[in-house]
C-alpha cells in the first residue's frame, strides 16, 4: 500500500519536474522543451498538426486519352517570402499524376499557372480559410463561359471561382513556475502557419469558345507598431497600434481560347507549439506536392 508520505513525495517531484521544463522552455527559449511540457499537459499540438484545405476545388474533368496525358507547367511567386520555391514540387505532383511534361505550352493538353498567394503566420488558427477567402477571386480564372456553351463541367468550374468572388470579405517548485509563466506564454503558443497556392489549369478544347475571365489585384498599406506576421495581399495580423488602408481592384475580361481556364485555390497549414517559419515551411511544401496530382484528370 502507497503511504501518504510516498504520494506526497511524488507530487513533489511531479511539480518540480514541471518547473524545470518550464523555466527551460522560458529561460533557455528551446522549442523542444516547450513542446514536451505541452506534451505533460496533454496538448494535442505538441506535436506536428498539418492539412490541405481546397478553398476553390480542382474541376470535375473526363479522364484524357493516354496520348493526350501532356502538360505544361509554369510557378511564379506573388507573395513576399521571396525564398519559397515550389517549381520542383509541381513539376513532381503533375508527373506522378502520369503526365508527361512539354518545354512548349502550345503542345500540351493542359497547362498548369501555379502562383503562391500567400506564406505567413496565421493568427486565427483556422487552416487558413479566412485568408484565403480575403484574396478574392483567382486570377486568370473563367468565372462565366458563353451562351450555348453545353459542357456541364466548364459551367460548374466557372462557377466555383464566381462563387469564391463573391464571398470576399466574409511550493518552491509552484512559486517558480509562476514567475516563469510569463515568460514562457510566447513559447507555449500554438502557431500556425499557411501556404495559399493559386492554380490556374487550362484544359484544351475541340474549338475555341468564349468566357468571361476574372481578375483580382489586392493592395494593403499599414502602419504599425508592435511584430507584423502577414504577407502578400492580405490582411496581416498585429500586435500593438495600426492604422490600416486597403485597395482592391475587381475586373473581368472576355476572352475567346481553345483552353478553357479552370481555377483551383490549395491552402496548406501546418500547427504546432512554439513552430517557427523554418519548421513549418517543409511541412507545408511536402503537403502541397501530396495532395496537387489530384487536380489533373486520371
Amino acid at each position: 500500500m502507497t503511504s501518504s508520505r510516498q504520494v506526497r513525495t511524488g507530487w513533489r517531484q511531479a511539480v518540480g519536474a514541471g518547473a524545470v521544463a518550464m523555466m527551460a522552455c522560458s529561460l533557455v527559449a528551446v522549442s523542444s522543451g516547450c513542446r514536451a511540457m505541452g506534451g505533460l499537459m496533454g496538448s494535442k499540438d505538441a506535436q506536428v498538426r498539418s492539412g490541405t484545405v481546397w478553398n476553390v476545388p480542382a474541376p470535375e474533368i473526363p479522364p484524357p486519352a493516354p496520348e493526350k496525358r501532356t502538360a505544361y507547367v509554369s510557378v511564379r511567386n506573388i507573395s513576399d517570402a521571396d525564398t519559397i520555391e515550389l517549381r520542383d514540387e509541381v513539376r513532381e505532383a503533375i508527373q506522378a499524376a502520369g503526365y508527361t511534361l512539354v518545354a512548349d505550352p502550345t503542345q500540351a493538353n493542359f497547362r498548369l499557372r501555379a502562383t503562391i498567394r500567400y506564406f505567413g503566420e496565421n493568427e486565427a488558427a483556422d487552416e487558413g480559410r479566412a485568408l484565403a477567402n480575403r484574396l478574392g477571386s483567382v486570377g486568370g480564372a473563367a468565372t462565366g463561359v458563353a451562351a450555348g456553351v453545353g459542357t456541364a463541367h466548364l459551367a460548374r468550374a466557372a462557377g466555383a471561382n464566381r462563387s469564391l468572388t463573391t464571398g470576399v470579405g466574409i511550493g518552491a517548485g509552484l512559486a517558480t513556475a509562476s514567475l516563469a509563466s510569463t515568460a514562457m506564454s510566447n513559447r507555449m503558443k500554438v502557431r500556425e502557419w499557411n501556404l495559399i497556392v493559386d492554380l490556374v489549369l487550362e484544359e484544351k478544347l475541340d474549338k475555341p469558345i468564349k468566357f468571361t475571365v476574372a481578375s483580382d489585384r489586392s493592395v494593403t498599406s499599414r502602419a504599425h507598431t508592435g511584430a507584423h506576421t502577414g504577407r502578400a495581399g492580405v490582411d496581416g495580423q498585429t500586435t500593438g497600434g495600426s492604422a490600416h488602408d486597403r485597395t482592391r481592384t475587381s475586373a473581368a475580361m472576355e476572352r475567346e481560347s481553345d483552353y478553357f481556364p479552370h481555377g483551383v485555390r490549395l491552402t496548406a497549414w501546418a500547427r504546432q507549439i512554439g513552430m517557427r517559419e523554418h519548421e513549418a515551411l517543409p511541412v507545408l511544401k511536402t503537403r502541397i506536392r501530396n495532395v496537387l496530382p489530384r487536380i489533373m484528370p486520371e
